[in-house]
């Protein structure tokens, strides 16, 4: 029976970019999962003291609520936030950015869903490119599926916006504690919510880290157990996992780093909470560091075992040949076929051969035993 192979996935860091070349700047191109469900958003509201918030809206709800002030909930007054959900409509977007007054360049950035982490300062708001981070489960004989999307997020005044690809359950949470009116959240206005929100976004690495952790472990039991191609195949697979967190990882230590020496204005009295999601921004790139080190290690582990387990093979068999060699000569030279050989014609020839040669394998096994080659 054939022995199938377990599916490859190719990690590519960046989303398809070639049909952008040659484009002007500015113009829009979704570069993500080819999509054709409606763009959804939602809206809360909070003036410190009530907090009302609308679901499931269309964009265009949305966003005529939130520049009418967002009708019958807060009065317009205090912090905003529009979670828009889809990116992939681009004329949705086009009008949103009319709307909220945004640049064409970072409507560009929006539609192309794979931007690096960064952090770009615009007339009259702050941009803020973060990525988002989900474990999915294994596909057999392959490292956990990680899935990361990005997430945009426009800081202006008291409005923040967030765009996301899909829906996310780490920002659902968050919209749903500030709607119920608890925590630092309610209460820090804008600036809180998007460092709540980065931070949120950087913590994600964690659980990114533990889960390939978690496989790592997994893979070095079986390689000094049974070294098969398929653990070689998945130890692959979650090398090129790696590498692709470790690019998302830099970028994002980047911009805490970038936000920590230049402060944008608008984040306000939270710049030093930005240490903390600095720090932990640092310690998945340390993490990531320290698990790539650890499956290149299980990598050299890998070839030796296999190398080993070889040369076992290659042993055995030489062992096996050089016993049975003088057997061989002696076969050899009684199956000559020469008329005139004294041992044809004696009556106990047979059993003589077959003493002689059971004497020289009982021979070589004890002498290759002597010398602890057996």
């Amino acid at each position: 029976m054939k022995r199938r192979r377990p599916p490859r996935r190719h990690r590519t860091s960046l989303a398809p970019t070639a049909e952008k070349v040659g484009l002007p700047p500015g113009e829009l191109r979704y570069t993500g999962t080819p999509r054709d469900d409606d763009v959804r958003a939602h809206l809360v509201a909070s003036d410190g003291s009530t907090v009302r918030s609308r679901t499931d809206l269309s964009l265009a709800d949305a966003i005529a609520a939130t520049t009418a002030g967002l009708e019958d909930a807060a009065g317009g007054a205090g912090a905003r936030w529009l979670d828009v959900v889809g990116v992939h409509d681009v004329d949705a977007l086009r009008e949103a950015g009319r709307a909220l007054n945004l640049h064409p360049l970072t409507l560009e950035d929006l539609a192309h869903v794979g931007q690096r982490p960064k952090v770009e300062p615009y007339e009259g708001y702050l941009l803020l490119i973060a990525r988002s981070w989900t474990v999915g489960p294994a596909i057999a004989g392959t490292a956990p599926a990680l899935r990361d999307e990005q997430v945009a997020i426009v800081l202006r005044g008291e409005l923040v916006v967030t765009f996301r690809e899909r829906a996310h359950e780490g920002i659902d949470a968050l919209r749903a504690r500030w709607g119920r009116g608890r925590g630092r959240v309610r209460e820090g206005g804008a600036a809180y919510l998007t460092y709540a929100l980065l931070d949120l976004l950087v913590d994600q690495g964690f659980v990114a880290t533990e889960a390939l952790s978690e496989a790592l472990s997994a893979l070095e039991e079986r390689v000094l157990e049974a070294p098969e191609p398929v653990v070689l195949t998945q130890l692959t697979e979650l090398q090129r996992e790696l590498a692709h967190l470790r690019r998302v990882a830099a970028a994002t230590r980047q911009l805490t780093a970038t936000l920590r020496r230049e402060p944008p204005v608008e984040l306000g009295s939270w710049l030093e909470e930005l240490r903390d999601v600095d720090d932990h921004a640092l310690q998945v790139l340390e993490a990531v560091d320290t698990l790539r080190e650890v499956s290149a290690t299980l990598h050299q582990t890998y070839a030796s075992a296999v190398a080993e387990r070889t040369n076992e093979v290659v042993r055995v068999l030489t062992l096996f040949t050089a016993v049975f060699m003088p057997i061989t000569f002696v076969t050899g030279v009684f199956g000559m076929n020469f008329v005139h050989m004294p041992e044809l014609a004696w009556r106990w020839g047979y059993l003589a051969a077959w003493g002689l040669m059971a004497g020289l394998f009982v021979a070589t096994v004890a002498w290759f035993r002597r010398r602890h080659w057996l």
